[in-house]
């Protein structure tokens, strides 16, 4: 999850608004279409701030000016031909996929309708608004569309007797969503963060309960101290901290979205949104090196024999992660939007330090199969195997979902990023989910790890 956060937050240099400005001019059709959400029902009714869903169409005050304006919905405009045919088309990543900015061929026009015949059949599958607006009478110059169902909706411009001292006229289309001023892709996001937030502590909840009747219920546990029994079950509990660490990342990625689709992008410049980002990556940056410190710990058998602990080699492990710690929190301070030390390089400082966390675990690999050939009990040997099988699934999951999000940017696919990092974060879960049961038995007594 870590190192595919770094990359996610590195990308996020600028905020996309849900308003989209455009220019008209005389007689040339001009057509743009997005997504539109009523969701009445919320899938998050707490967070979602129950706007009603509406495109606003502001339009610039030039006197004698008029603009036919015609709201269609998506599904509705693949069935007819327009006249004029717009010699502009705008989307967003759900009309693109629905190819409504591509040009229909002669043979597809042929099967098609006009606008008139398919409103006198009444087949269109949503209502259809048609009006010829003078942006000078509009209230405010604008008009508002009222949304009543969840659908891809198109607005087709066709502006005439614009002065020809302005050349073009500016408007302005806002796409309001029920849910509130997230864009659809970082609502996904804010869906999905929550229900693993929620996941996670079930997780710990189970786990926690389970570990506390394992220690109640064995007799020769009952009469231990506490530092004894911390150290038979250290693996389990680095596992709780584990779950619980990344339950709480979840946690603030959910804080953050929640204020965003409260106050809108632009309050992600706000003093307070500042801190809490700053706070999330001190965070990620403390979680993160404090599990490359354990994966090397666990991966060279300190654990695992009490005679294999080397001091030297603690100083190295304690001095790299020392390292990464510092590059962390660099990091952190470049995407605070506080204060920038490399000028503007934290794109460069992501790679760097995912290049190192490539490399720990290829060094955490190399140790633990040193360590796997010490192991004499055959079922602690395959508890390792497949925990480092399991952790080899999730590195490689990282490494092409770094490579993906960046395609996805670079490409503008934000739903399809947020659909693919949200189903590597479930995989995630679920690896964690098999560590808890490969080791949920195991405890350690006089420096060996045995199996109970």
């Amino acid at each position: 999850m870590l190192p595919s956060l770094l990359t996610f937050l590195a990308l996020l240099v600028g905020i996309f608004g849900l308003e989209d400005e455009h220019v008209l001019e005389n007689d040339r059709a001009f057509q743009t279409c997005a997504y539109v959400a009523n969701y009445e029902n919320s899938r998050l009714f707490f967070i979602s701030q129950h706007f009603t869903p509406e495109i606003t169409v502001k339009f610039q005050n030039l006197p004698g000016a008029t603009v036919d304006t015609l709201l269609i919905s998506g599904s509705d405009l693949e069935r007819v031909k327009l006249d004029p045919t717009p010699m502009v088309k705008v989307c967003d990543e759900s009309a693109i996929k629905k190819k409504l900015c591509t040009y229909p061929s002669l043979d597809q026009l042929k099967l098609r309708m006009t606008l008139d015949e398919l409103i006198d059949s009444e087949e269109f599958e949503f209502p259809i608004e048609h009006y010829k607006f003078i942006p000078s009478e509009l209230p405010d110059n604008k008009h508002k569309f009222e949304i009543k169902n969840t659908a891809i909706y198109c607005v087709i411009f066709t502006a005439q007797n614009i002065p020809a001292d302005a050349g073009n006229l500016r408007v302005v289309v806002d796409w309001k969503q029920s849910f509130g001023n997230l864009l659809v892709s970082d609502y996904h996001y804010l869906y999905w963060d929550f229900t693993l937030f929620l996941s996670y502590v079930m997780l710990f909840a189970l786990f926690a309960a389970y570990l506390y009747r394992k220690v109640r219920m064995d007799k020769t546990n009952a009469i231990l101290s506490n530092s004894i029994w911390f150290k038979q079950f250290t693996i389990q509990v680095k596992l709780l901290f584990y779950i619980a660490g990344t339950a709480f990342g979840f946690f603030s990625s959910v804080i953050i979205y929640s204020q965003l689709n409260k106050y809108g992008y632009g309050y992600y410049g706000s003093l307070s949104m500042i801190l809490m980002n700053a706070c999330m990556l001190t965070f990620s940056a403390t979680f993160t090196v404090w599990i490359v410190y354990n994966c090397l710990i666990i991966s060279s058998g300190f654990l695992f024999f009490s005679n294999m602990k080397s001091p030297k080699k603690l100083r190295i492990f304690r001095a790299l992660c020392a390292f990464l710690f510092l590059q962390l929190l660099l990091f952190a301070v470049e995407e605070s939007s506080v204060y920038s030390i490399l000028g503007g390089r934290a794109s460069f400082l992501s790679d760097f330090i995912f290049v190192q966390l490539v490399v720990v675990y290829f060094l955490c690999c190399y140790y633990a199969w040193q360590t796997h050939k010490q192991l004499t009990n055959r079922s602690l040997r395959t508890k390792l195997l497949l925990t480092f099988a399991l952790l080899t699934i999730m590195s490689l999951v990282e490494l092409i979902l770094r490579g993906r999000v960046l395609y996805d940017y670079v490409n503008e696919l934000f739903l399809e990023m947020a659909n693919v990092t949200t189903t590597a974060y479930t995989l995630n879960y679920l690896i964690t989910i098999a560590l808890v049961l490969i080791w949920k038995d195991t405890n350690l007594q006089n420096g060996e790890l045995l199996a109970k």
